[in-house]
């Protein structure tokens, strides 16, 4: 028998215990630290320092000053590296390293701290003594990770619902997306149920109008249990005895009015690329300065909604929500059997404020009128300047009179074309609109009228010349 002397490697993993599959380069390891040492260059003297530190196999690592942090500052001199591993580290600190090196002969591992280098897998778990034909060390490729972040996508929606228990042919456990794309391909198709992500009490339904998606919940009541359908359904408040009755008594009218709506010709359809709803409409107004230009669209802030949009009085557009339902249609809180019944309703209320803006001018009569002291006051202001201007044949005025004479009562020396009772536009500073008004007299402060907008009795606003017309 010949005795072969162990290599350098052979007799490391001898000494120590370990073998390549518990200690090679790469593993994390835990690191105690021992000291900061700082060795000297024969030709450049003192040389940057180093963390010196002991493994639980009782092997020595170091750690150079350029692996110890992501954090370190670019320092030029070697105090300056001192002072700063002094603050980094302290006695019998546990730092967590990753091995970069292994020196056999000495017993030494050169160890990395970085948190970068702690993290990188993909560099540093490889092993570089398996060879394998099929293992990329390149990482997945684009085609790949696509594949993966579908996957993992369809895990998400795999998680958003339950699978139930209902006995319909159109129910399908999908989700959202996947009901849109399943109704896009198949032209015969519109309508699906779904599970909803909401809970087992409810389902989703989703329809298709032809290039429009729309979805709605059904609430379930007196369910025989958790994931079977329950005996009564609810939409929007009305109630349903089964799927079959929700498309015949809801789906199919409320795409009966959506269609009628969306074939009438002040219907603007919304294209990519193509002018937007505010360029149409000023364009309209610029041609026709005296009417109200207007038109429906679908809505992209509420479902089974269109909006209508318009230009009251000025450049600006305003916009209010239409809710398509079975019944009709549904705007300003009323509800419209018919499109000629929306459109009439429309025309003849579009000039007066919606009931939002009538509440905040409900809100402002309460910060601008001073109480019923000063409505009477400016009645019996207004009352005084009408008998003042019939009684002129016996050359009796009222002091109201002389003040509209001298210039609307505070600005002497000119003369005002807007006398009590007279039927204007007045400029609403709560919303920036303008609306119907009379004029009822003159206001509190010198130079304003008291002006009622029409609809509100009895609420008086103190308004300049400039904001009448």
């Amino acid at each position: 028998l010949f005795f072969e002397e162990p290599e350098e490697e052979q007799l490391f993993y001898l000494m120590t215990g370990e073998s390549k599959d518990t200690f090679r380069k790469g593993m994390l390891v835990n690191a105690r630290f021992s000291r900061i040492s700082t060795p000297r260059h024969r030709m450049q003297g003192t040389a940057f320092p180093r963390i010196d530190v002991r493994l639980d196999n009782g092997v020595l690592g170091r750690i150079f000053i350029e692996d110890v942090s992501d954090l370190l500052p670019e320092h030029q001199d070697p105090v300056e590296a001192q002072e700063w591993l002094e603050k980094y580290v302290h006695r019998d600190m546990v730092i967590p390293c990753r091995i970069k090196e292994i020196n056999y002969r000495v017993f030494i591992a050169t160890l990395t701290s970085k948190g970068s280098d702690l993290k990188d897998k993909q560099r540093w778990e490889i092993r570089e003594d398996i060879h394998d034909e099929y293992l990329s060390l390149s990482g997945p490729t684009e085609e790949e990770k696509a594949l993966l972040e579908k996957d993992k996508k369809r895990g998400k929606q795999r998680r958003r619902f339950k699978i139930r228990r209902v006995n319909h042919p159109l129910f399908k456990p999908v989700s959202r997306e996947q009901a849109e794309e399943f109704l896009r391909k198949n032209d015969s198709e519109r309508v699906i149920f779904r599970p909803s992500s909401k809970g087992t009490d409810r389902l989703t339904c989703t329809w298709r109008l032809k290039d429009q998606f729309f979805h709605f919940d059904i609430v379930e009541k007196n369910k025989p249990d958790a994931m079977s359908l329950g005996k009564v359904l609810v939409v929007d408040g009305q109630k349903y005895e089964d799927l079959d009755e929700i498309i015949a008594r809801y789906v199919d009218r409320v795409e009966d009015n959506m269609l009628a709506l969306t074939e009438h010709d002040k219907f603007f359809e919304i294209e990519e690329g193509g002018s937007t709803v505010q360029d149409w409409l000023t364009d309209l107004k610029q041609h026709n300065p005296r009417t109200i230009p207007y038109c429906f669209y679908h809505s992209k802030k509420l479902h089974m909604a269109m909006e209508v949009g318009f230009i009251p009085g000025t450049r600006r557009v305003m916009k209010e929500f239409v809710k398509v339902t079975p019944r009709g249609f549904r705007y300003r809180h009323k509800d419209h059997r018919s499109v000629r019944a929306l459109i009439n309703y429309f025309k003849k209320h579009a000039s007066r404020p919606p009931p939002e803006v009538q509440r905040k001018i409900q809100t402002a009569r309460a910060n601008n009128a001073a109480g019923g002291s000063h409505r009477q006051a400016v009645k019996r202001e207004a009352d005084r300047t009408t008998r003042g201007s019939s009684s002129s044949s016996r050359g009796v005025k009222s002091e109201s009179s002389s003040r509209q004479q001298r210039g609307g009562g505070g600005d002497r020396g000119r003369t005002t074309r807007y006398q009590p009772g007279m039927q204007v536009r007045a400029f609403f500073a709560q919303d920036g609109q303008w609306y119907p008004a009379k004029i009822i007299g003159q206001g509190r402060q010198p130079g304003t009228f008291a002006v009622e907008y029409q609809g509100f009795p009895g609420e008086y606003h103190d308004l300049r010349e400039q904001d009448l017309t």
